[in-house]
């Protein structure tokens, strides 16, 4: 905005101006990049609900003959961030099967939890082939300690949860 004003003030270095601004330009996108380097997940720009609606807003953006609804209902404070991170890499995952689907037309996502979390995801898109690759990402999700279940009818719903640790009695 200075640098404007400046211009404005001073028209005849608008040329010096303009360059300066490029500058800064590409400075600001070489931070964002190296932000986006120290930190991947977008859960750590701004938390789970924020990226899953980022995530959401982009899928159906790619894929606008797809009715794609997110239902947050989340208030769990006690998931590790490491876990949400975990969170949103399957849903992603599961997210951009369930849209690269042939025959799905509605995905819906529903996020509840108050000491643990569980996301649901459910489409009509049903194809045998998806299974095998559903597979490999519930492998994926348990190895960062997270449980999915797989239920293919007429449609695919796929749930991730992560385990609730009970107080041992003693």
């Amino acid at each position: 905005m200075h640098l404007q004003l400046l211009r404005m003030d001073h028209p005849e270095i608008a040329a010096e101006i303009g360059q300066v601004g490029g500058i800064l330009d590409q400075a600001c996108e070489r931070i964002r990049g190296v932000s986006q380097e120290l930190a991947p997940s977008p859960v750590l720009r701004g938390g789970l609900k924020n990226a899953l609606e980022r995530l959401v807003e982009a899928t159906a953006a790619g894929h606008p003959g797809i009715a794609i609804k997110l239902d947050y209902g989340a208030t769990a404070g006690g998931v590790s961030i490491e876990a949400a991170c975990a969170f949103y890499d399957a849903a992603a995952a599961v997210l951009a099967m369930a849209a690269g689907a042939p025959r799905t037309t509605r995905i819906g996502i529903t996020v509840r939890g108050t000491r643990g979390i569980s996301i649901r995801i459910a489409d009509n898109g049903w194809t045998r082939g998806r299974v095998k690759a559903l597979e490999t990402t519930r492998r994926i999700a348990e190895a960062a300690r997270l449980f999915v279940t797989i239920v293919t009818k007429q449609g695919t719903i796929v749930s991730i949860r992560n385990a609730l640790r009970r107080p041992t009695g003693g």
